[in-house]
């Protein structure tokens, strides 16, 4: 069952120090996939084999993301607090592909999106710990 996977990724990312306590962050990534996956199935009697159709197919698949994202950071006192915006397109083609008995089947679905995302850290006195709202949730870091 040959399969073959091809993975490629580019990733850039800037930071710039805006005054003594905020910070802008900001970057591109790209991904992209391809996979072409075999599966060949043949039923023996005896030393005649018969390819077996029903099972037998070939699937191709590429996929396609590109993402910006943002995100600020202001320092305050004992107060961190980050908000961020990231933009993803994203477009992948899927073929399966027939046979003497299978007719081809494929599918393609391109789409958008926004991801905010925001967090608020305090930091109390002496202590290590961390307590933030990321995203609406409560949890604490140490």
């Amino acid at each position: 069952m040959p399969s073959t996977l091809e993975i490629s990724s580019l990733k850039i990312d800037h930071s710039l120090q805006i005054g003594e306590n905020g910070k802008l962050e900001t970057g591109y990534k790209n991904s992209h996939i391809n996979t072409d996956n075999t599966a060949d199935y043949q039923n023996g009697n005896g030393t005649i084999w018969k390819q077996d159709y029903g099972k037998t197919n070939r699937f191709l698949y590429a996929e396609n993301i590109h993402a910006l994202y943002s995100s600020y950071e202001q320092k305050m006192d004992r107060f961190s607090l980050q908000l961020g915006l990231r933009y993803e397109s994203t477009n992948y083609d899927a073929n399966q592909l027939g046979n003497i008995e299978r007719a081809d089947s494929a599918f393609s679905r391109q789409y958008i999106g926004f991801f905010p995302s925001g967090y608020l850290s305090y930091r109390p006195f002496g202590c290590p710990s961390i307590f933030r709202l990321p995203n609406g949730g409560l949890s604490m870091a140490r």
